[in-house]
């Protein structure tokens, strides 16, 4: 099997130099966006209008229905609840 090509930056630099570093954010920041992201996507799609919110954040990596609330809205400025609630109302 070939080696990789050499990007010619340390592996300690690498994870910093793909993207997040532009963009202001941690590896583990930009992961936990994306995750949020995919959240907001399933609460305001109607596929899954059935799944209680609390899922949908544990379908992401948020178990904890407290805490992925919080983050939630910290990132998109309503709760997980009225955001799906705003879509519904929206699709009527």
């Amino acid at each position: 099997m070939p080696a990789p090509p050499r990007t010619g930056a340390s592996p300690k630099v690498t994870p910093t130099c793909t993207g997040c570093s532009l963009t202001g954010h941690t590896v583990s920041g930009w992961i936990r966006e994306r995750r949020l992201e995919q959240c907001h996507r399933d609460l305001t799609g109607p596929a899954l209008d059935a799944l209680p919110v609390g899922a949908v954040g544990g379908r992401w990596g948020f178990p904890d229905p407290a805490r992925f609330s919080h983050a939630f809205k910290a990132a998109h400025g309503m709760s997980p609840g009225q955001a799906r609630a705003a879509a519904q109302a929206s699709r009527q």
